[in-house]
């Protein structure tokens, strides 16, 4: 199951970058484990082809992978769960269909050349699409500003102070 959730957040990260990325989980021993130590994340250098950790890659692909390993697990498998884990996911993924679940995003655009910067545009389009999730962003990036695929909205301040959102 673990295989799969990191198998989904490689596909999430290329369909929001344009390309891809090998994510993997690295346990570590099992008193590691019993200690509540999380896994090490390992991503594959593109440029070396060796496993590195995702703590040492740019601050950009760290930001995306763990926003690709957020969305893998929301869209995890339940065929291998218990039944106390069954009906936790069955809960988390009810409110999840019911609305409660968001992805809210502040200047997406950051480390991005401008050609990634519209690729990414149509990456969260598909993705809100595809898990049925609205996609919120706080940006200034003409690339995704423009794109006719989303909602665009002004937020700012009336005469009085008070936050005001217009389409």
């Amino acid at each position: 199951e673990v295989a799969k959730v990191f198998e989904y957040a490689n596909e999430f990260f290329e369909t929001l970058l344009g390309r891809g990325i090998s994510l993997r989980p690295e346990f570590g021993s099992v008193n590691d484990l019993v200690a509540g130590k999380p896994p090490q994340i390992l991503a594959r250098d593109q440029s070396s082809g060796g496993w590195a950790d995702l703590e040492q890659m740019s601050a950009t692909e760290q930001r995306w992978a763990k926003v690709a390993i957020f969305l893998a697990w929301h869209r995890r498998p339940v065929g291998l769960l218990d039944e106390e884990e069954r009906e936790w996911t069955a809960r988390t993924h009810a409110a999840h269909l019911d609305g409660s679940l968001i992805l809210l995003i502040d200047e997406p655009e950051l480390g991005l050349p401008l050609a990634i910067q519209r690729r990414l545009s149509r990456g969260l389009v598909e993705i809100s699409k595809a898990l049925a999730i609205p996609v919120v962003v706080a940006t200034h990036s003409s690339a995704l500003l423009d794109d006719l695929a989303v909602s665009t909205y002004r937020c700012g301040r009336n005469e009085n102070g008070e936050a005001t959102l217009s389409e």
